[in-house]
């Protein structure tokens, strides 16, 4: 059994093209996955992005519980900035600027919130995946190979935040042949989430995604219920 695990531990260093020791696998995967999304330096020239996201939540019974959709817009140049916009029975928006947040009711200012700020923080990190994986806070361990929704094989990377006050754990999938990112899962609390990135677009040099779907799971990753789609539509 020993010699059987060496061997399959070897072939995936092959497999991956590990040139040396230093370099761990969690490094060449990360590495790959940003080659095929459009490299570090496309993504770190990116100074403005602008895109809709159309929003549709599914109850349990598969019934449509509510839709969405919001207008981001974010700038780096020079320090990160942006908004958040959309309407349900009046418009509303968040601003970040300066490390806060703070939310628009109509016309009526809020002070900023640790809330707020979670939700602007929440929809950058999903939209600056993969290049959000170099974060030096981020602790990344390599899974191995797996199948996702019992068609996809998959590497596999565990990332956890010891500095959050949530100990949210991710798993991000990468397509075992182009090493594009195809999947994560969430484990918060007692929940866990599957989305997977159905469909891409070309933005700017970069590959983004333009379908997403949501699914809770179960601990296994089996599907117990469609959760929400999204679309992205950039500008």
């Amino acid at each position: 059994m020993k010699v059987i695990l060496l061997f399959c531990f070897l072939a995936i260093l092959s497999f991956l093209g590990c040139k040396t020791n230093s370099t761990s696998i969690e490094d060449t995967l990360i590495e790959k996955c940003i080659s095929a999304h459009g490299g570090i330096d496309n993504w770190t020239s990116l100074t403005n992005t602008i895109y809709r996201k159309d929003i549709t939540l599914f109850d349990k019974e598969g019934k449509i519980e509510k839709i969405i959709s919001q207008k981001h817009r974010y700038s780096k140049n020079p320090d990160l900035s942006g908004t958040i916009e959309w309407a349900d029975s009046i418009n509303r928006k968040i601003t970040y600027s300066g490390e806060s947040a703070f939310k628009t009711n109509g016309t009526k200012k809020e002070n900023s919130s640790q809330a707020a700020l979670n939700t602007f923080n929440s929809a950058y990190y999903v939209l600056n995946m993969p290049w959000k994986l170099l974060d030096e806070s981020a602790e990344i361990s390599y899974l191995g190979l797996d199948t996702i929704l019992n068609i996809k094989v998959v590497h596999t990377l565990r990332i956890i935040y010891p500095s959050e006050d949530q100990k949210d754990v991710w798993e991000y999938y990468l397509d075992e042949k182009n090493y594009s990112l195809v999947a994560n899962m969430v484990h918060h609390g007692s929940t866990y989430s599957l989305i997977t990135n159905d469909e891409f677009v070309s933005y700017k040099d970069l590959k983004f995604n333009s379908k997403r779907t949501s699914y809770m799971v179960d601990s296994l990753g089996d599907v117990l219920y469609l959760r929400a789609k999204y679309e992205y539509v950039f500008e």
